[in-house]
């Protein structure tokens, strides 16, 4: 299950949720897994907007994973 699925499946609750604090990454290292975007526009849908990135993983390529963090417009 993903991050997507997780999210997909708590609409109702997302509308009474004032923040969501998700991991995200933009490699393809795991199995099974979705992409930032995907999150990012789930979230951006149901009137969530991107407050701050923490990076968690920073290799050579540059940063790959970070924990982003949404708030939702409409609370």
């Amino acid at each position: 299950m993903t991050e997507v699925d997780i999210l997909e499946g708590g609409t109702e609750t997302l509308t009474r949720t004032r923040f969501v604090l998700v991991e995200m990454n933009n490699h393809g290292l795991y199995k099974n897994t979705c992409q930032y975007y995907e999150v990012d526009e789930l979230l951006r849908s149901r009137s969530f907007k991107l407050a701050d990135i923490i990076v968690t993983y920073r290799g050579d390529d540059g940063v790959t994973e970070y924990d982003a963090l949404y708030r939702n417009l409409s609370l």
